[in-house]
């Protein structure tokens, strides 16, 4: 499902950028069209128009012609006129084909050039004859000038309405050509817009990325503690955010939590103590992203929002089982935040990898636990011991400060063995080391060096110092008896106690020590030698 919606996140930009440029090509198809229906319809009405002119060329050359031949009986004016006649017949057609409502117009011109060119054979016919005087007054009566007066007028007014035909089309296709072109430009600055969006969410998610990788690396690499590698993968999450609060609950089952938090100032440690009994209100589901705005709550959980003093709450839980659980909680006390499904997404694959880290670091101080520590007292084992021994003694070495070293061994433990058992011969082990544990400081350092035998490094230790903890250890034994079942077992241990000196070494140390014990054994045992 996450791959899912990561896909689905991933196609949106680039079916919406997709969709722009589907829109531009198609405002860039329909203006083409308009630029060509602009040109077009422009020359349609152009060429009317000169039609239009052409008919008033054409009735002047029809008067002229006429007027001429009646001078002078010259038959190619005829032919001209004849012609002339044809072309101004062919120009009333394509006035009508344009636009048949100029038909009355071209109704009225007709009846007035049949009348002028009825008028006009008149002439001709007497000019024909070489009455040419009678001729030129038919062309200059005044039925002629009024029949030519209305054919003018009506002429005139085919011409003013192709004007304003002409100027109205060119104003509608301008209108259409500048609105097309604000579609190209609007869709144009919407696709700057959102390549600049693009450009802001991309380079944001790029450093979202950064960021995870780093912190992945860091958790991947580092020997660091679960405490400080969380810490710093708060913090991190907090400044890029710029978020008030961010938590992480570690669920370990049966109620069980530990909580790790972002850096707080002295102001928000109430805040700190106040959120986790809050955030109980708030369910979220396992692997599941839960949005806890105030603008969507319920009454109850907007009051609670309200006591932690938040505007907004995103919580993400990442799972394992019922007993590992991390839940991630990021709190913006002043502002609601935006996170992106990318943002969720890549908060939540940081979880599993705190998990992985969680999980790893558990694996390795386990690991760590058995290879430093016995298994039965929980004490320093005996390479561990020797480890602590060696560095005690370089330091020793530089600072000159006193140190001193008790061997201890218990006395008669193979009776224990024999007569109780191994098991209760194990719990007198324990027993042991957690008396003698509350006999010495925290800087000195308790080891079991093999079966019962013990060693204790006293650093920075006078020899009265180191004599006083032998004797309190060893009295301490001798009055607290172990009860066990229906057993109350009493034992004794014997102890060597040696000065360290410079040129001492683990092995030197050692061996003088197990001489100091071995003193007190065959003393008598359950006492403390020095040598």
């Amino acid at each position: 499902m996450g791959v899912k919606n990561q896909n689905n996140t991933q196609r949106r930009p680039f079916v919406l950028m997709l969709t722009l440029l589907s829109l531009l090509a198609i405002a860039l198809s329909l203006s083409q069209q308009s630029i060509t229906a602009f040109f077009n319809g422009t020359q349609e009405v152009h060429n009317l128009l000169e039609t239009a002119y052409n008919i008033q060329t054409y009735d002047v050359i029809l008067t002229t012609e006429a007027k001429l031949y009646a001078i002078d009986s010259d038959s190619s004016h005829q032919v001209i006129y004849d012609e002339t006649l044809i072309l101004l017949e062919e120009a009333f057609d394509e006035v009508v084909d344009f636009d048949p409502n100029y038909q009355s117009y071209i109704d009225r011109i007709d009846e007035a050039n049949i009348l002028l060119v009825d008028l006009e054979l008149q002439a001709f016919d007497l000019s024909s004859k070489y009455h040419n005087s009678e001729a030129i007054r038919i062309l200059l009566s005044q039925e002629y000038s009024q029949y030519k007066e209305m054919y003018a007028l009506v002429l005139n007014e085919l011409i003013e309405d192709i004007n304003s035909t002409h100027n109205a089309r060119y104003e509608q296709l301008e209108d259409t050509l500048n609105f097309n072109l604000l579609i190209i430009f609007s869709v144009f600055i919407l696709i700057i817009i959102f390549l600049v969006i693009v450009y802001i969410v991309l380079e944001r998610r790029m450093r979202f990325e950064q960021k995870l990788t780093v912190i992945s690396h860091r958790l991947l690499s580092t020997d660091e503690t679960i405490d400080s590698v969380f810490e710093y993968t708060l913090n991190e999450i907090k400044d890029f955010f710029k978020l008030d609060y961010v938590l992480i609950l570690n669920h370990r089952g049966q109620g069980k939590a530990e909580s790790y938090t972002s850096s707080l100032n002295k102001q928000d440690k109430d805040f700190d103590k106040n959120i986790k009994e809050q955030l109980k209100y708030f369910p979220s589901d396992v692997r599941n992203v839960e949005r806890c705005s105030r603008y969507s709550l319920s009454k109850d959980k907007r009051d609670r929002l309200e006591i932690l003093q938040a505007s907004d709450v995103l919580r993400l839980i990442s799972k394992v089982n019922e007993s590992l659980a991390l839940e991630l909680v990021l709190i913006s006390k002043h502002s609601h935040r935006l996170y992106s499904n990318l943002d969720q997404l890549g908060l939540q694959n940081l979880m599993d990898l705190l998990l992985l880290f969680l999980d790893q670091s558990s694996y390795k101080q386990n690991l760590y636990h058995l290879a430093t520590y016995d298994t039965l007292t929980h004490i320093l084992n005996r390479r561990s011991f020797l480890r602590e021994l060696d560095n005690i003694l370089y330091h020793h070495k530089k600072s000159q400060q006193t140190c001193h070293m008790i061997m201890m061994d218990l006395d008669l433990f193979k009776n224990v063995n024999d007569e109780y058992g191994h098991a209760v011969g194990d719990e007198v082990l324990r027993h042991f080391t957690s008396h003698a544990q509350a006999c010495i400081r925290a800087d000195d350092v308790f080891g079991r060096i093999g079966g019962e035998e013990f060693a204790i490094v006293l650093p920075n230790s006078t020899e009265k110092i180191a004599l006083r903890v032998a004797n309190r250890i060893r009295e301490l034994i001798e009055s607290q008896a172990l009860n066990i079942d229906a057993y109350s077992i009493k034992y004794t241990v014997s102890l060597g106690v040696t000065k360290v000196n410079d040129n001492d070494t683990a092995s030197t140390l050692m061996i003088r020590s197990d001489k100091a014990l071995y003193k007190a054994k065959n003393n008598g045992r359950n006492q403390v030698q020095m040598i």
